[in-house]
């Protein structure tokens, strides 16, 4: 029986509800038929070259990183959708949002792989943020602005209308696809597996420099709270802390070390209340009358005692407490753990358990929300017995630690000490349990962890679902109607429907195969250059102009071959076909810039760098001028220190100017000088870090997530 039963249930079912409210781009369906047809596109070229959409350029993969994807396709896979798992399916503001670094953190994920798989995997990741940052700017432009749970359109309130119409806009893509091309979601198109041991590795080690970048944010709020209250218990803090439900998975390395530390403070604890017992000064120590027996040592089985039967419980306590520390022999006279170190070593074994647990979990939900689909989907096919079931091992995890029992734990762990000592109990007419004993040892430190996370109940899930199903439901078919009209107003001049009747030949669907062949061949074409608390150049899988702010879009030589139909939405809806032909959309407006100023119920009609500062919602609320925003999705001449064009050479694209910058050149995802581990602060409401903030996730677990954000509104009182 394993000591599997608390600090389980609180991080298990804690990690559910910490599904932090996601935003919707590319469903992970369309990033792995994505994956797929870059992989193809490696492959045609001879294993290395890969031929961009729309032109003549093919971009040169090196010989590892070309090997590593053709090669381990169900890896790639993953990978393409790996930053919508990195805490749960949903949970995405760790992997996505502004201030976290997400593409720099694709690039520590590169520099950690060590096998072809892995390598394969963290290429993924490169894949999955450029070809968000190309949806995004799609996407925005139908639903009005970046994904948020506070919307302009409700005053920056509370309101589910952003989040159907994010979710619709990505349904709509999907089913395009699968309407022209039938067989990009079957079985064995969607088949991925998740490397997970890397995963592990990389994003849940509090060695690793992936992780203190994810964490690094989340970390700063923990260490200010326990500042605040350096006698409190984690429990206590965690309580307490304004920490957001995703940043709380992203910190469980910290808190499985910290639990795994009161071990070493339970066993100071029990050596304290032996010497307690032994003190005649004391009162328990005055009643027990502890003295040394033949072998004239205190603290050992022999010690003598004034009383026993009449003192049950002191004695019983006594004799279980050293027995508990004594060493231990086995039949050759090698030495053994203590009893207590075994019972420790156990519940540290079991709680080690939970990553793996929580992975197998993402692998779950992973594959449960890229099964295929049929046609007309409207994007929720996940159902509360489907959430149940992918819980399970989750689940029987956090209920074995919840539910010990100690009489078999024990029996199971120290057979023989316990038989032995509970004989030398009844000897002397003790009768007590010492299976209670030890519970009543153990259950302290278990029971308030226990306690303290019940509010992150996967109950919480399941009772809102059903409200946000049944809300998406009903916005689906006026979203969709809305959206249809305005992909007919923005139609390419001469083709005979909209850009998704051509979404295979679609700027939207060519140029992210391009952005992610290139972003894959070498990382500094998406990666940020130079120090600052966001990075200067693309800050966030999230927002709309992000590709604005890249290496591939800020230098005019790299945007042509990357994005020949163009960066704004009326490239993204023009059309250019196999035979060279080319519809250009008609779409008279790009997506939003989304800055205030003077108004949380609109964008401003005239943006400048001052009303383009970055800010976070409660600060944006409490301003009286209402200035800034909150996604920064808006082009980069907006923004404080906008991206500038450095001059990199990457092999098959055009050469930079002569005299422009000092790029370099490089390839295979090398080359970016990473930051250290700096953050801003929270910015809440969008694309953004927050407890109810945005990432980027998939269609199901999108309203999953939110149910779980509405659930903790409700529960605050919130409207």
């Amino acid at each position: 029986m394993r000591l599997r039963r608390t600090v389980g249930a609180a991080l298990a079912t804690g990690a559910l509800l910490a599904v932090s409210s996601p935003a919707a781009a590319f469903s992970t369906r369309v990033h792995i038929a994505l994956a797929n047809e870059v992989r193809d596109a490696i492959i045609a070229g001879g294993g290395q070259a890969a031929a961009l959409r729309f032109g003549a350029h093919a971009v040169q993969f090196s010989a590892q990183d070309a090997d590593a994807i053709v090669n381990h396709p169900l890896e790639f896979r993953a990978g393409a959708v790996g930053p919508d798992n990195t805490a749960f399916p949903g949970m995405t503001d760790p992997s996505h949002a502004i201030g976290q670094r997400p593409f720099e953190q694709c690039q520590l994920l590169y520099e950690a792989a060590l096998l072809p798989a892995e390598r394969a995997y963290a290429l993924g990741c490169f894949l999955h943020g450029s070809t968000d940052a190309v949806a995004h700017h799609y996407v925005n432009f139908l639903t009005g602005e970046t994904f948020t749970l506070n919307p302009v359109t409700s005053n920056r309130a509370f309101s589910l209308d952003n989040v159907t119409r994010h979710i619709t806009a990505e349904t709509m893509i999907q089913n395009a696809i699968l309407t022209a091309k039938p067989d990009a979601f079957t079985t064995g198109k969607l088949a991925h597996v998740i490397p997970k041991s890397f995963v592990q590795r990389a994003y849940f080690n509090l060695d690793s420099p992936l992780w203190k970048l994810v964490a690094h944010h989340a970390k700063g709020k923990l260490d200010a709270a326990k500042a605040a209250n350096p006698s409190a218990s984690l429990v206590t803090i965690l309580q307490s802390a304004d920490i957001a439900p995703a940043e709380h998975l992203v910190l469980t390395p910290i808190y499985l070390s910290e639990i795994d530390q009161s071990r070493v403070a339970l066993r100071a604890s029990i050596e304290q209340t032996i010497k307690d017992l032994q003190n005649p000064a004391t009162a328990d120590g005055a009643t027990l009358g502890v003295t040394a027996g033949s072998d004239g040592q205190l603290g050992t089985s022999d010690d003598q005692t004034a009383c026993s039967a009449t003192c049950a419980s002191l004695y019983a306590k006594y004799k279980v407490y050293v027995a508990l520390l004594a060493p231990r022999f086995d039949a050759g006279n090698n030495p053994l753990p203590s009893a207590f170190d075994k019972l420790s070593d156990e519940l540290a074994l079991d709680l080690a358990r939970f990553t793996p647990a929580y992975l197998d979990t993402v692998e779950n939900l992973s594959d449960k929300l890229n099964e295929p689909i049929t046609a007309d989907s409207d994007g929720f096919a996940v159902s509360k017995a489907d959430v149940a079931q992918a819980f399970a091992p989750l689940t029987t995890w956090g209920n074995d630690l919840t539910n010990i029992d100690y009489t078999t734990l024990t029996q199971a762990v120290v057979p023989d000490w316990l038989i032995s000592l509970q004989n030398a109990l009844n000897a002397v007419g003790v009768n007590v349990s010492i299976p209670n004993l030890i519970a009543a040892l153990l259950d302290p430190v278990i029971a308030p962890i226990k306690d303290a996370v019940k509010q992150y109940a996967i109950d919480q899930a399941q009772a809102f679902i059903g409200e946000l199903v049944e809300q998406y439901k009903l916005a689906y078919p006026s979203a969709k109607s809305e959206f249809e009209a305005r992909l007919l107003a923005a139609a390419p001049a001469g083709a005979a429907g909209t850009a998704l009747d051509y979404v295979l030949d679609s700027g939207l669907f060519g140029h992210s195969v391009n952005v992610a062949l290139v972003a894959m061949a070498d990382s500094r074409s998406v990666l940020p250059v130079g120090e600052d608390p966001i990075g200067i150049g693309p800050a966030t899988f999230d927002a709309s102009y992000v590709v604005s702010w890249m290496q591939v879009g800020v230098c005019p030589y790299l945007r042509d071959a990357v994005f020949p139909l163009g960066i704004d939405v009326a490239g993204a809806l023009s059309v250019r076909l196999s035979d060279g032909t080319t519809f250009t959309s008609t779409a008279s407006e790009d997506s939003p810039v989304e800055c205030h100023d003077g108004s949380l119920a609109s964008f401003a009609s005239s943006p400048t760098t001052q009303s383009c500062q970055l800010t976070d919602l409660v600060s944006l609320v409490a301003d009286p001028a209402h200035r800034g925003t909150l996604s920064r999705a808006h082009p980069p001449e907006l923004g404080a220190t906008p991206a500038t064009c450095v001059g990199i050479e990457i092999a098959g694209l055009p050469k930079p100017p002569p005299g422009l910058g000092t790029g370099g050149s490089g390839s295979g995802g090398v080359g970016s000088t990473l930051p250290s581990q700096t953050g801003s602060g929270d910015d809440g409401g969008c694309g953004c870090r927050s407890a109810r903030g945005s990432g980027t996730g998939s269609l199901a677990w999108a309203l999953l997530a939110l149910a779980l954000a509405l659930g903790r509104r409700r529960s605050r009182g919130e409207a």
